[in-house]
């Protein structure tokens, strides 16, 4: 949306290079991850916040990150500098759509000029578009949103190439329909080290169209080695036909043999379960101590093996147990070192 003749120049009155241009009024309000603002701040850099504090962050980093400045939408974060080229504009219709555009922005290295803008339309969709986008450094920007207190955030691409000129990122912040199909059970949970959980994933195909979805689901850890996990999750929809084979769920509650019986330092657990429920299965010495338990949580339908690792274990006989609500059944496995 070509705002160059309608908009306001944004001034960036202390620093063209690194700066913030204070209060940019909507004129109507947007609901940003649940709460109304009717107004942000743009910096040189490529962003907008609804913080209220002059930040020039340069430096694009993952989304969330507790580094000021949050609430921010990264539109196209990098060290751009307005020294070299550049203006920036502001639109508003007062009513319910807002506009930023930063326009023939150069790079702090002088190599690239970009032009791209975010569209804000009440009560909360937002688009970013980039219109044209030069050949340089494309691949070292930050582009998603976060919240206020940074403890949520949608990171579309960081430090990759991805942009590209004529393309347009939307995100609907309310109720939208977009990902009906797919729902978790629990977003956030702990879980103890060396330890298992599983999370159930639910598809519902009721409202869709024959057709493959894809979505990417962002696991974010304490894990300083893999702080953002990227798994991708695809559902193909179709009609199933009688001679498609279907794969038969367990009739039973049960735990079979563990092998390799008797066993060096790792045994598999094989068990299944005729349906899904709350599960644990315990370790326990002849003496009726518990000495581990490889699993607790919720465990989806089928069949299932688990690896007991047991190297730091006394060489002797052990009991398996595995508990579902009143059930329960116990086989015994042998450690030999």
């Amino acid at each position: 949306v070509d705002i160059t003749e309608i908009g306001e120049v944004i001034e960036f009155p202390y620093n063209i290079d690194d700066g913030n241009s204070g209060w940019l009024d909507f004129g109507f309000d947007f609901t940003y991850y649940g709460t109304e603002y009717h107004r942000a701040k743009a910096c040189t850099n490529g962003w907008l916040s609804f913080m209220d504090g002059w930040f020039v962050n340069a430096d694009n980093l993952s989304m969330p990150d507790q580094t000021l400045p949050n609430n921010l939408l990264a539109v196209f974060w990098d060290d751009l500098n307005f020294e070299y080229s550049g203006q920036a504009y502001f639109y508003t219709n007062n009513a319910d759509t807002a506009i930023v555009t930063w326009h023939d922005v150069a790079d702090s290295r002088n190599e690239g000029r970009y032009t791209f803008q975010a569209v804000l339309v009440a009560p909360d969709k937002i688009t970013y578009q980039y219109n044209d986008m030069g050949s340089a450094r494309l691949d070292e920007c930050t582009i998603g949103m976060e919240n206020r207190t940074a403890e949520i955030g949608l990171q579309v691409v960081r430090n990759e190439t991805y942009v590209a000129n004529q393309l347009a990122v939307g995100m609907l912040l309310g109720d939208s329909n977009a990902l009906d199909w797919l729902a978790i059970d629990a977003d956030i949970g702990t879980v103890d080290p060396y330890a298992n959980q599983s999370i159930p994933i639910t598809f519902n195909t009721s409202e869709l169209e024959e057709g493959t979805y894809s979505a990417i689901l962002n696991l974010l850890t304490n894990d300083y080695n893999m702080l953002v996990n990227e798994i991708p999750i695809t559902l193909n929809v179709g009609t199933v036909g009688i001679e498609d084979e279907i794969a038969e769920l367990p009739a039973e509650f049960a735990l079979h043999n563990v092998y390799p019986n008797p066993f060096n330092a790792e045994a598999t657990i094989s068990y299944s379960l005729a349906q899904a429920s709350d599960i644990s299965i315990e370790i326990y010495n002849l003496m009726g101590q518990r000495v581990a338990m490889p699993y607790d949580g919720f465990q989806s339908a089928g069949q299932h093996n688990l690896i007991w690792k047991a190297a730091d274990y006394a060489s002797g006989t052990y009991l398996v147990k595995m508990t579902n609500g009143e059930k329960s059944q116990t086989v015994r496995v042998t450690l030999l070192k």
